[in-house]
């Protein structure tokens, strides 16, 4: 590590030479109608006028607030968007689980996760589940789409895309530098710095952040945080803004690497009241090992005015290996320790066991779980504006090629527990603990068109997807892949995705709009037998309808949704509390609905201060239910027993989400509470059973800011302000915290 952050380090003291080099009247470029025009082609929304003229739900958290908080996890970063509901898991939020309007949160795997337009899972098609996660510490902004606007996208359209848009390279010479301290030993120090010249420009974007974390592990007391650094730099060339044809490229390079001593082993209930921060002696060995890199090339051209073609090749590796507690034998019969936390009561041997400081009549098994990702391919996009008659269009055409695998290539140990240290007594056999490669290809186009008459506003689209799901099993005793055992199952479809989004301007502030369109997500790859044998695509037919104000110091909108599945997907994993088979499951015919309000006011005036002042308000609510409408017995381990009428686990029907501050140029104090309502583990209705209740919970957080030169800032935040323990999951595990009370402080800096 130290010789990793000794690089780091020199990278960055060497840009900074380079642009102190600079002139200090470095040319400004004159190309912000070009840059616009480009950044309409790499983001989902764009900028806040853009997104008021999107026929649908979309929402922005802007830089401002992510600024304001320091936030570093994304959880907290959305939690101010109606219709977005988060799973902590380990408190941090380096594996975040993010659900839009009644997805499955885990892993973030039922939306379409993307980086500056970019596919940005490990696997997008072929594994969804996100065990990597682009960095906060990076990005300018978030963008969330949840209506027909998904359909551009793909190809997840069932409930909506996150577009995390980076930090761009500056018009001007920049550097900014922040460095924090606070509690559990936690500190991040990092800087943005960049420049730009007559033809080009570039930035470095590098942090590193750790802590010691705040869960006590039995007998050894042991760290339970994390280490990282992620580093990205940007170069960009262009012509000048007066050329016949304008054409500029971009260059992104990113890497991230991680050392976190995180585990799946949660608590019992009664352990939880106790201590909650608390983690079982028998996890201590557990640790995710992750390096991720990423490159991205992208042209834009400026065919004639009004047409233009954007172009980008990416690839995206992922390599991780979680070491990491996954079963325990007890009389030579072995229990996965997700089966042994869901039915405590009849597993109370594997849980003495687990709780215990000597094996006593017990074996524990770590599993190595080895993956390596990789997702790369070409996309482009012809953009034309034009008008026909009365009529302004902005249509676009765009294709994409793209492949990507997971290959599992894991191991099994055993350990026992002498004196409250695990001891190693084997080691198995490479590929024992999962041995397969999981990869997919797909062709896919789209074409929208946005129509603009008068009042009104019309948006067409079509999406088509031509995917091939292919699973090479190797099995556990091939370690050398001699493909003795191989068994190799093929999935094939062509999937169409047709949507129509329209507004009406109903008067000066107010715009009604609506919309429909097919969601869709790609089905696994046949199973070996049984129910996952037999998994369809995941298909619904989405409806949105709301309006939306903007005037003065309001703004607002209020939106209701209706998803009708003809078919929803689940998929075994080991966080989900499954047994990690990567098995696809079907639910059947399901209806999800709910409303989305959000409501925006600056009450500087009505509290009589002058326009030195902003007093901003924020409220927003969402409401969401979900129930199956068919019965059915699954193996899935969040469905379970499902009969017409259960509701959909992990998903908590009410969110209120308020916010409320004081700024001036020269200070900030503000503060956010969310609530959550509580919601079940496992399908079902009625009374929630104790072992499957995560209960409704409040969290206060604070941050405030003060300027000590034009240069330099002093900030705080309290993350979790009262300390309320809370149970945040019981995936995959047992009962898991939310982060406690965490308080930071820091300088940030404008060298120049």
């Amino acid at each position: 590590m130290a010789y990793k952050l000794k690089n780091i380090s020199a990278m960055v003291v060497v840009l900074i030479l380079v642009i102190t080099a600079q002139p200090a009247n470095a040319v400004e470029q004159k190309t912000d109608d070009k840059r616009i025009k480009v950044m309409e082609r790499v983001t989902v929304i764009g900028t806040q006028d853009r997104r008021e003229e999107i026929p649908g739900s979309a929402s922005i958290v802007k830089e401002e607030t992510i600024e304001r908080y320091q936030y570093t996890d994304v959880h907290r970063a959305l939690k101010e968007v109606p219709g977005v509901a988060v799973q902590e898991e380990d408190g941090h939020g380096l594996r975040p689980n993010i659900a839009i309007r009644g997805g499955r949160s885990n892993r973030s795997a039922d939306l379409t996760l993307m980086e500056d337009g970019i596919l940005a899972a490990p696997a997008p098609y072929a594994a969804s589940e996100a065990y990597y996660f682009p960095q906060m510490d990076r990005m300018k902004n978030l963008e969330v789409i949840k209506g027909t606007g998904a359909i551009k996208y793909g190809p997840r359209t069932t409930n909506g895309v996150l577009n995390m848009v980076t930090k761009p390279i500056p018009s001007k010479k920049q550097a900014d530098t922040v460095a924090e301290v606070g509690s559990h030993g936690s500190y991040r120090t990092g800087v943005t710095t960049g420049t730009s010249f007559e033809n080009g420009g570039v930035l470095l974007n590098a942090y590193h952040k750790q802590t010691d974390g705040f869960k006590d592990i039995d007998f050894t007391g042991g760290d339970s945080g994390y280490d990282v650094q992620d580093v990205m730099g940007k170069l960009r060339l262009h012509t000048s803004p007066a050329a016949e044809h304008y054409q500029e490229i971009e260059l992104k390079l990113g890497y991230y690497d991680e050392l976190s001593n995180e585990t799946y082993l949660g608590l019992t209930d009664s352990d939880f009241k106790a201590t909650p921060y608390r983690r079982y002696g028998s996890s201590q060995l557990d640790e995710m090992d992750v390096g991720a890199w990423q490159a991205a090339a992208t042209h834009f051209v400026e065919l004639s005015p009004g047409l233009d073609l954007t172009t980008t090749l990416y690839r995206n590796e992922v390599d991780r290996a979680w070491y990491r507690l996954n079963g325990v034998r007890v009389g030579g019969v072995r229990r996965d320790i997700g089966t042994i936390f869901n039915n405590p009561s009849a597993n109370a041997a594997y849980l003495s066991a687990i709780q215990a400081a000597d094996t006593t009549g017990g074996t524990f098994i770590q599993r190595d779980n080895a993956r390596t990702y990789v997702a790369q391919g070409v996309q482009s996009v012809l953009g034309a504006d034009y008008a026909m008659g009365e009529t302004k269009n902005k249509l676009e055409f765009g294709v994409r090629y793209h492949v990507d695998e997971e290959d599992r290539f894991q191991r099994e140990d055993t350990f026992d527990m002498v004196g409250g240290q695990a001891v190693v007594n084997s080691i198995g056999i490479p590929g024992g603990g999962g041995n397969r490669v999981q990869s997919a290809q797909a062709q896919s186009a789209f074409v929208q068109n946005e129509l603009r008459w008068d009042r009104v506003s019309v948006t067409p689209g079509i999406r088509f997807e031509h995917i091939n799901l292919k699973r090479e099993d190797y099995g556990n005793s091939d370690p050398n892949r001699t493909g003795s055992a191989l068994r190799v199952f093929e999935n094939d479809l062509d999937v169409w995705i047709p949507g129509v989004g329209a507004s009406y301007d109903l008067a000066q502030h107010w715009k009604l709009l609506g919309g429909v369109h097919k969601g869709f997500a790609p089905p696994g790859v046949p199973g070996t037998a049984g129910e996952a044998a037999f998994t369809s695509e995941e298909e619904s037919v989405n409806y949105e309808l709301g309006t939306r104000y903007a005037s003065g110091n309001w703004a607002g909108e209020v939106f209701g949704f209706f998803t009708d599945y003809d078919n929803l997907l689940g998929r075994d994993t080991l966080s989900s509390g499954g047994s990690g088979t990567g098995d696809t499951f079907n639910g059947g015919q399901v209806e999800v609905q709910g409303l989305e309000a959000t409501v925006q006011y600056d009450a500087a005036s009505l509290a009589g201060l002058s326009a030195d002042y902003r007093v901003p308000l924020t409220l927003s609510y969402t409401l969401t239910q979900g129930e199956f409408k068919n019965s059915f017995v699954s193996s899935f381990e969040e469905w379970g027993t499902v009969t017409s009428g259960d509701e959909l686990p992990y998903l908590p029907e009410h969110q209120l989400y308020l916010a409320a501050g004081i700024e001036t140029a020269d200070w900030g104090l503000s503060m956010t509470t969310k609530y959550v309502d509580e919601m079940r583990t496992r399908a079902g209705s009625g009374a929630i059973p104790a072992a499957q209740l995560v209960d409704a919970h409040w969290v206060v957080d604070v941050a405030g800011e003060h300027k000590i030169t034009d240069q330099v800032r002093a900030f705080a935040t309290i993350d979790n302000l009262f300390d309320e323990a809370y149970i945040a999951a019981r995936r995959p595990a047992g009962a898991r915290p939310g982060l406690p009370l965490t308080a930071m402080a820091g300088i940030k800096a404008s060298l120049w």
